[in-house]
């Protein structure tokens, strides 16, 4: 008790401490990062082999075997699934739930140096296998340029020059760009003009080959220098292509543009595309890094982006999609809002049963608490989010025991005639160890949780962290704060004002009534306390099980497949159509659609397949509006989910 007597005798060492746990607090939840969601790590990679020309049966023997068996040899596997499809080899790898975060980077090189190893092994045409443990990075602010009259290669273009500004915004991890069409030069050939200059497509492509390629072309020596030659040849506009040289197998000349047409294009058909309100787009990705502030840093890059599209030339749009700031201070501020008044209810419970004066000293108590817990939450890292608020209301109850339990010792060792500090001191000495067992009772109920192997281990782990940070610092200021506002700002009591029984009252006199027929009728106790456990159990099952609850957003993503081989021209009619019908409804802000010729897994927030994202303005008609999915049902197979992360 000698640290508790030392607050009590250096009153400007306590209040300069509970200052600058105030201070710390306010400055800490500015400064700590804001996220939606608490981050968590997806525990799976895919390793993706293309084999051109190879059908579904040729790729399972030929590659997907043989990477299989080098895969399985990794300890910390727990299973593979695999896809394969003509052309290509999808192979999804599941590690154990044991796996802690971080140590994934390190498993993941282990998984490439594995893939790297049987490279050899793998036909001639295939590969190389590339291994993708990165589609799981929550891209939280989703842009989308627009151009009218402009080419895909000119959106391409003006969107690396908005990520080389985007990427020096503060907290941006990194920007990614979607929907870019890749660039070709096509060569046209005309069959009766081959045949009758005797040129074949292997003298064009030997021809290419031999020209467009960077090579040492050595130097020459001058004095005490050496030249560098640089040999000419390369291709730098389609005039270049055009007037190469083409010899024939019987050694004639010929200008590539007197036999083919020459002409820019893109690759057909596209792996994917994407549409803004039916114009073409590209999208722009921004994620956040794990410990930033996504409130700022969508902020930040808002401000950019107004910035850079002042200089933009004309006919370039560039349009929200999604913004996780904007949800995550929405999100937060309700979070904020529910802390408030959980504190509020609290103090008002605690002012209507102990008093005005004694109500504040314990509800002060609680708030220095929550302030010193957002300084740990700062240095150690945990972001302002759903998990790390919640943490804190659920702890709101139990934060203030404590405080009413030394708080109550110490006025009722004053009602017996103690003196004030002597009073409080043996309230402290009696109570910290019942007290400090009980809150670490409380705190190991919860370790469990952050022990988990699960995703829930991580996902709730700042939930554990918080509550048990809480709690300890409820029980440190329930033995400072707590006996330093009991001698500053309680009275005690006059002799006068002294109680000649204490306990007494119709209110005890209840109690102790009902405690002695509790007691007398032990066994009916002690039954009825079973048959409601056994209830309590036998009603779990008819309470809905979600591990997470459905978020109130504004959008939907409508996920639709075709047979596999249908063409992509034909996937992006339809979809124009769907998206057209969804677009004429009036509920609908804007639509913003991605279509591909294979399935692919992209960042969390985006879209597999094809995809409509629609902004409602008004919520309520949500669970009908589907169905204007409806006139196409019959042609696709369509899945409608409610949010886009």
């Amino acid at each position: 008790m000698k640290l508790v007597k030392y607050f009590l005798q250096k009153k400007s060492v306590t209040i300069l401490l509970l200052i600058l746990v105030l201070g710390g607090g306010l400055f800490s939840y500015v400064k700590m990062g804001k996220l939606e969601d608490a981050p968590f790590t997806i525990k799976q990679a895919l390793v993706m082999t293309p084999y051109p020309g190879a059908s579904p049966s040729e790729v399972q023997s030929q590659v997907t075997d043989v990477l299989e068996e080098s895969i399985q040899s990794l300890g910390e596997l727990y299973y593979l699934k695999t896809e394969n499809r003509a052309g290509l080899s999808k192979i999804t790898v599941y590690v154990k739930k044991e796996i802690r975060a971080d140590e994934m980077q390190q498993l993941w090189d282990k998984l490439r140096r594995k893939v790297n190893d049987v490279q050899s092994k793998l036909p001639a045409g295939a590969g190389p296998s590339v291994v993708n443990d990165d589609f799981g990075d929550v891209l939280g602010v989703f842009y989308g340029l627009t151009g009218e009259g402009y080419s895909y290669r000119e959106l391409e273009n003006q969107a690396k020059l908005i990520k080389n500004v985007l990427l020096r915004v503060k907290d941006v991890a990194k920007v990614e760009i979607y929907g870019v069409q890749s660039p070709t030069i096509d060569v046209i050939l005309n069959p009766s003009v081959m045949a009758r200059s005797g040129i074949t497509t292997t003298d064009i492509s030997r021809a290419f080959d031999a020209q467009n390629r960077v090579v040492d072309a050595g130097g020459i020596d001058a004095g005490v220098n050496r030249i560098r030659i640089e040999s000419t040849g390369n291709f730098y506009s389609l005039d270049d292509i055009r007037n190469m040289t083409i010899v024939s197998r019987t050694g004639e000349h010929f200008r590539l543009a007197d036999i083919a047409e020459i002409e820019e294009s893109y690759q057909t058909p596209p792996s994917n595309k994407m549409r803004i309100d039916g114009k073409p787009a590209v999208g722009i990705a921004i994620s956040t890094i794990l410990t930033g502030n996504v409130v700022d840093m969508a902020e930040a890059v808002k401000q950019e982006i107004d910035h850079f599209a002042e200089t933009m030339p004309e006919g370039f749009e560039l349009q929200t999609i999604y913004d996780q700031g904007y949800e995550s201070a929405v999100a937060n501020q309700g979070f904020i809002l529910n802390l408030i008044i959980s504190v509020v209810t609290v103090v008002a419970i605690l002012l209507f049963f102990i008093g005005f004066k004694n109500g504040i000293l314990i509800g002060s108590g609680l708030v220095f608490s929550i302030f010193a817990t957002l300084i740990v939450m700062l240095s150690q890292g945990i972001a302002l989010q759903r998990m790390s608020l919640a943490a804190i209301i659920i702890a709101m109850g139990m934060l203030v025991d404590n405080a009413i339990v030394v708080s109550d010792s110490a006025l009722v060792n004053m009602q017996r005639g103690m003196r004030k500090r002597v009073a409080i001191l043996r309230a402290c000495s009696s109570t910290s160890l019942p007290l400090l067992a009980a809150t670490v009772i409380a705190i190991l109920t919860f370790l469990p949780i952050y022990y988990s192997p699960h995703i829930t281990g991580e996902l709730l782990s700042s939930l554990v962290v918080v509550i048990g940070v809480s709690l300890m610092f409820s029980w440190v200021f329930a033995l400072t704060q707590t006996p330093f506002f009991i001698q500053e700002f309680v009275r005690r009591p006059r002799p006068n004002e002294l109680k000649a029984a204490l306990f007494a009252g119709k209110y005890y006199d209840k109690f102790r009534s009902a405690l002695r027929w509790v007691i007398r009728h032990r066994y009916a106790t002690i039954g009825c306390m079973v048959i409601m456990l056994v209830l309590s159990a036998w009603s779990f099952k008819f309470i809905p099980k979600v591990f997470v609850p459905a978020l109130d957003k504004q959008y939907f993503t409508l996920d639709m497949w075709l047979p596999e081989g249908t063409r992509i021209e034909e996937t992006d009619k339809m979809v124009m159509d769907m998206a057209e019908y969804i677009r004429g409804q009036e509920e609908t802000e804007m639509v913003c659609r991605t279509d591909s010729a294979a399935l692919l897994l992209v960042k969390r927030f985006l879209w597999t397949s094809i995809q409509l994202c629609t902004n409602f303005g008004e919520m309520q008609d949500f669970e009908t509006f589907p169905s204007a999915a409806c006139p196409f049902a019959g042609l696709c197979f369509v899945e409608v989910s409610r949010t886009v992360d």
